[in-house]
């Protein structure tokens, strides 16, 4: 796997969508916050993996990947 997508309602369990990848997003998520539950996007870069969240309330979108792992001739852009 090199990516993953997502719209829906809520959002979905990041344990089971990120797999070994969970641990590094819950630890990026965590340096992110500053005490407080923020309502934003979330945005994670950081080596060997990137993750973008934004939505609302029943309109939740994102996408994980995996940029080293992105096959020849694929964009970010055409992760969808």
């Amino acid at each position: 796997m090199f990516a993953v997508t997502w719209h829906g309602p809520w959002l979905p369990d990041m344990r089971q969508i990120l797999g070994s990848y969970f641990e590094q997003y819950r630890a990026a998520v965590q340096g992110q916050t500053t005490g407080r539950m923020a309502r934003r996007p979330v945005m994670i870069d950081q080596p060997g993996l990137l993750i973008q969240i934004g939505g609302r309330v029943r309109a939740f979108a994102g996408r994980a990947y995996i940029p080293d792992k992105l096959p020849s001739g694929v964009r970010v852009e055409d992760i969808q």
